[in-house]
């Protein structure tokens, strides 16, 4: 009698107690899908990023692949004396002169005078794209044989008139 009593006063009735579980059930479910929408809209949104990214990376290894080749035509181009091969890889701004490169910027000119050997050892150590994507530096490190000494080599390449072209080489040891 308590109980009906009880369970009168409330207004629970087993019925009832259905229906509100159900309607909590509802507004979970509810709930749970826009929960649901809100992470699919999220990892696509991440999926596109990602992907964009790689795709980015896939361009700029492409291009440093392109540009290592170009680096080393350059190289085999002073190595040889081969100063035709070189005038085409070079930049507008270059004078290409049988031992030298002049490039001529904002004023002034800065000469590198060519010193590749047979039995140099040339390997890349890092590349850069400006954020304009108009400059790229590629550093290399040229070993020389049977020394313990070594030096560093920075390549400028630019972007002109849709192709790579070599703006400078510098050097440091």
């Amino acid at each position: 009698m308590i109980f009906l009593s009880l369970s009168t006063l409330t207004g629970c009735t087993p019925s009832n107690r259905e229906e509100v579980n159900a309607a909590e059930t509802e507004t979970e479910n509810e709930q749970m899908k826009e929960e649901l929408e809100i992470l699919q809209k999220e990892n696509k949104e991440l999926k596109e990023k990602f992907e964009h990214v790689l795709k980015e990376n896939e361009d700029l290894y492409g291009l440093r692949n392109d540009l290592d080749i170009k680096a080393h035509q350059v190289i085999n181009a002073i190595k040889n004396s081969d100063t035709e091969t070189l005038k085409k890889l070079v930049s507008k701004n270059v004078t290409v002169e049988y031992n030298r490169m002049i490039t001529k910027e904002e004023g002034q000119n800065i000469e590198y005078i060519y010193s590749f050997s047979e039995g140099d050892t040339i390997r890349q150590r890092a590349f850069f794209l400006d954020a304009d994507r108009k400059t790229y530096i590629s550093i290399y490190e040229t070993i020389y044989p049977k020394s313990e000494f070594f030096n560093s080599i920075e390549f400028t390449f630019v972007l002109e008139d849709g192709e790579w072209k070599l703006r400078t080489i510098l050097t440091g040891a």
